[in-house]
Formats: C-alpha cells, sequence, structure tokens
C-alpha cells in the first residue's frame, strides 16, 4: 500500500479526543493497503479483508520477509481488537520468523508487540519477559525508544510502582 504520513491521518479524524489513538493505530495499519483512514474511523474490515489476502500473496509467492510483515500487522491489528491470544501467537511466530533473518528492527518491534499484549491481559511478568532485557540503546530508532519506556512504564505501574512508572 501507499504510506500514509500520521499528520494525514490524523486530520481525517473528526473526533478530537480519538486523534491520540490513531497515531498508535497508524503504525499498526499503514501496509493494510492504504487503509488507514478507515481504521482511523474505527472501521476495522477493511485492513481485516485486505490483510490476510497480501499474507497469503506473500506465502504464495515465496516472499518470507513480506509474509511476515503481514503475520506482524495482522498481530497487531487482533491485539487492537482485543483478540489478545490470537496476537500473541502472531507475534510469537513474527519474532521467530524475524529472529530466524537476524532482523533486529523486526524482532524488537514484536518484543514490544507481545510485551503490549501481555499488558493488555495483565501479565506483568509475562510482559517483562517479553521485552527480553531490550535497553533503549539497543532499539533502532527513536519510535522503539519511546514504545519501550512506554512499555515499562505501564509494567511498573501495573505492578503498583508508581515511581518507576513515572521515571520510564
Amino acid at each position: 500500500g501507499v504510506a500514509v504520513p500520521v499528520h494525514i491521518v490524523v486530520a481525517g479524524v473528526d473526533d478530537l479526543s480519538l486523534r491520540p489513538r490513531v497515531v498508535g493505530q497508524h503504525h499498526a495499519v499503514e501496509v493494510a493497503g492504504g487503509a488507514v483512514v478507515e481504521v482511523a474511523r474505527g472501521d476495522w474490515a477493511r485492513p481485516r479483508a485486505l490483510q490476510p489476502g497480501s499474507l497469503r500473496t506473500a506465502e504464495g509467492l515465496q516472499m518470507a520477509e513480506e509474509a511476515t510483515s503481514s503475520r506482524a500487522a495482522l498481530a497487531e491489528l487482533d491485539r487492537l481488537e482485543g483478540a489478545i491470544d490470537a496476537a500473541i501467537a502472531g507475534a510469537g511466530a513474527a519474532l521467530a520468523e524475524f529472529g530466524g533473518r537476524e532482523d533486529p528492527r523486526g524482532t524488537t518491534e514484536m518484543k514490544l508487540l507481545l510485551s503490549a499484549a501481555y499488558c493488555d491481559a495483565g501479565d506483568w511478568d509475562a510482559a517483562t519477559t517479553a521485552l527480553g532485557g531490550l535497553q533503549p540503546e539497543q532499539v533502532a530508532n527513536g519510535e522503539q525508544a519511546s514504545l519501550l519506556s512506554w512499555r515499562l512504564g505501564e509494567i511498573a505501574l501495573g505492578r503498583g510502582q508508581a515511581g518507576p512508572a513515572l521515571a520510564a
């Protein structure tokens, strides 16, 4: 799909209270055939319909990297839709594939996604384990560093540790 800058996606959302959520969702579906605006408006049908087809096409053409990226996007959609078990399974499969290709960026993305899914389930120990000891200096970019800090803060808060949560 065509990448749509997040500021354009956010501008397409009339309800101002939804705009912060849209930024996180933008990343989840930007590979879903340009369906970002539909997701920003709460319409999950188009990306949900497009993503499995993208995965099947990539697998059929033996495009391992694209298949893994589609699997990762489906896992993130599952998480955003509340299908936590499916998100964990999909992110775990994508993590193994990224790891097998020695792709540190993809591996980090999936560790962050797995941790987020476990946080959604309230399993703080699994969320910590999913991060695998990631440190801010190990991540590929500022977005991943921000997500890591956010996740560490969420885990600390979930454990009732307000001080470390605020420090993250």
